[in-house]
């Protein structure tokens, strides 16, 4: 009878099929070869302690990260970014820890890789550094940034759905990413947590709602503790609450199913003006304290040599327009009383602001201090809109125009943009007449974005100031004149 063969070998000569003498501690074989003998009884203690070991290394790196969230405002060598985060979490089970689930970690590393650089364009390092390596201590900690994250992220995907490739849904904020590497296994990864849109879209609405809900708690706790002007927010409040508002404004004014419209004429109905007086008005409080902090370059744009000429001697052919129009408008009044003096005050100097803001695109070559017009406009603007102040209607136009020709957007066909420039030129038949205009420029401006004949791609904002609708729709027209 031939003997059977021990299941007691070591490692080392099972894998060789080969006869062990199980010695003790090292067999024949492993004793004359010089390798490591492992038994099979031993392999599993050393399996159970290595495996203890790693979860050792997962709680003691989650603890780590928590720590360094803690310190994150007040020692700027104790920040961590996305991807370091991103890594941990993924060792260490998510879902364990704060409540994120696989699905929220995929976001967070979309947003790190895809949307942080929509922030500085690839241009502005100061920017780049607080959202790249700043924010997330205030994630680990913040429910509110984490939803604002998280609705931010998923809005992004939209255009993914029902598209064959990413260059196709979104070139814009690719050319903002300066690369295309990896981020179509991102994408793909991320959608394949949802099987229909309606799933996707319902998802990313309840992050939505959940921020806003966060931050409605937030303000009423301050105004129940303090008054904001009296004892100001933290420094960590402050931040938090300035990270929130820009992503809940971006969020707002890019969605493709325009949750909120841009100007609703019934007050109780919410629009974006009136939600981004709301940012204004935290950004006022918030932005002198995080100035003292490392999260600055949320909100302050510095440069020495940005000089910005008085808007007397600005030759940018829209904003000349805009001045000169208000000045004839201005003389064509025979009698002026208060409320007049000031309505023509107010459009001036929302006039000044927009010039502004088209300096510090141009200056920087990134079109994120133009879309701040919006949060920066006066109340009293504001106050005119609402009264359907034609100027100011017109005004705020020209900068719907300006968001769709700097892809100020998610989707191209449906955003607030389209729909109030459309609705102005509708306003304008309702006052002139059937196809007729109150001002060229504006008859030219709409052309030019509902054409899409001119958009800005990264990195030409340079050229911003030499953009003269009149002048190409001129063009277009002679053109097609000489075609007949």
């Amino acid at each position: 009878m031939p003997s059977k063969r021990s299941r007691k070998g070591c490692a080392s000569c099972k894998r060789l099929k080969i006869k062990c003498n199980e010695d003790r501690p090292r067999c024949e074989y492993c004793l004359h070869t010089n390798r490591e003998c492992i038994y099979p009884d031993e392999e599993t203690a050393v399996s159970i302690i290595s495996e203890s070991s790693r979860q050792a290394r997962r709680l003691r790196d989650v603890s780590l990260f928590a720590h360094r969230a803690q310190k994150g405002l007040e020692n700027p060598d104790s920040y961590f970014t996305f991807d370091q985060l991103v890594a941990t979490f993924t060792l260490a089970s998510p879902t364990s820890h704060l409540g994120i689930s696989r699905y929220e970690l995929r976001l967070v590393n979309f947003f790190d890789s895809f949307c942080v650089p929509l922030f500085s364009f690839g241009v502005n390092k100061d920017v780049h550094n607080v959202w790249k390596n700043m924010v997330p201590s205030l994630f680990l900690r913040s429910s509110l940034v984490r939803n604002s994250v998280y609705s931010f992220a998923a809005l992004n995907l939209f255009p993914l759905f029902g598209l064959t490739s990413v260059q196709e849904a979104i070139p814009y904020q690719l050319a903002a990413t300066r690369s295309s590497n990896s981020i179509s296994d991102l994408i793909d990864t991320s959608l394949s947590f949802y099987e229909n849109q309606q799933n996707f879209c319902d998802t990313t609405n309840a992050y939505f709602n959940s921020a806003i809900q966060k931050t409605n708690i937030l303000i009423e706790l301050e105004l129940k503790t303090s008054s904001l002007e009296q004892l100001p927010p933290s420094p960590e409040l402050a931040a938090e609450m300035t990270i929130s508002s820009i992503l809940l404004f971006s969020y707002v004014c890019l969605h493709p199913f325009k949750v909120v419209p841009l100007l609703a004429w019934n007050t109780d109905e919410p629009d974006i003006i009136s939600i981004t007086k709301g940012i204004r008005s935290t950004l006022q409080i918030c932005t002198p304290i995080i100035a003292q902090t490392n999260y600055k370059g949320l909100t302050t744009l510095q440069d020495d040599k940005l000089v910005i000429p008085p808007l007397e001697t600005c030759v940018y052919p829209i904003i000349a327009s805009l001045r000169d129009q208000l000045t004839e408008l201005t003389q064509g009044y025979d009698v002026f009383d208060s409320k007049i003096l000031r309505a023509l005050e107010v459009l001036k100097e929302t006039v000044r602001l927009l010039h502004e803001c088209v300096c510090k695109c141009i200056h920087w070559n990134y079109p994120v201090p133009l879309f701040r017009w919006l949060i920066l406009l006066l109340s009293d603007f504001r106050d005119l809109l609402y009264e359907r102040n034609f100027y100011a209607l017109r005004i705020l136009f020209i900068f719907a125009c300006y968001s769709i020709v700097t892809r100020f957007e998610v989707d191209d066909k449906s955003n607030v943009w389209i729909d109030y420039i459309y609705w102005y030129k509708n306003y304008n038949t309702k006052l002139f007449g059937q196809n007729q205009w109150r001002y060229t420029l504006d008859e030219a401006f709409f052309w030019l974005s509902d054409s899409r004949i001119c958009v800005f791609p990264h990195p030409d904002f340079t050229k911003m100031g030499l953009l003269d609708p009149e002048v190409m729709f001129m063009q277009a027209e002679s053109s097609s004149t000489k075609n007949l």
